[in-house]
């Protein structure tokens, strides 16, 4: 199904950990995020934490299981090797962490889904076929009024116990991306 000089997801996985910085960066380029932050109508204030680059040390944060910590320092690498020095602390990696809108990492999500999906040749094809697969999980939520209100406790006496969120993501199963999630 792959042609064999492909690397394994494992092979990737590997060489985004040992990378310093933000290794996203090359990924998924700035360009992509700004054509999808132009679609949203996203704009920001001037300031050294874009969300560009709030964006690259998310995904080489939760690829890598790293520590907001060790995100934080990536990106302090990544300015170092620029030739800039920054300050920058955990918090405020965090904060613009959250900033970062739904919309705007579900079209991201997209946009890359779609135009791996146009690049597919017809060897990586099953039966000349798109073979999609679906999962789901769940994860408890934190005890909060609203997300009392939204997301329902499991089997338990009303008001008591953490509210589960529930979802479902369908990937494409040569590529591995993510095509919806619901």
């Amino acid at each position: 199904m792959y042609p064999h000089n492909n690397p394994s997801f494992r092979e990737i996985e590997e060489q985004f950990a040992k990378d310093q910085g933000l290794p996203f960066q090359d990924a998924l380029p700035e360009e992509e995020i700004r054509a999808v932050m132009q679609e949203q109508n996203i704009e920001y204030r001037k300031r050294t934490l874009t969300p560009i680059i709030t964006l690259w040390a998310f995904l080489s944060q939760v690829l890598g299981q790293y520590s907001c910590k060790t995100a934080t320092n990536n990106i302090v690498a990544f300015f170092a090797s620029i030739g800039e020095f920054i300050l920058l602390s955990d918090g405020a990696y965090c904060k613009g962490r959250k900033r970062l809108k739904e919309g705007f990492l579900s079209s991201l999500t997209h946009k890359v889904s779609n135009g791996l999906q146009e690049d597919l040749t017809e060897e990586q094809l099953w039966k000349g076929r798109r073979v999609k697969t679906i999962d789901g999980s769940s994860f408890i939520m934190t005890d909060t009024p609203e997300n009392q209100e939204v997301y329902p406790q499991w089997r338990q006496k009303e008001g008591c116990g953490f509210p589960i969120a529930r979802f479902a993501v369908m990937f494409c199963l040569c590529t591995g991306m993510v095509l919806e999630f619901y």
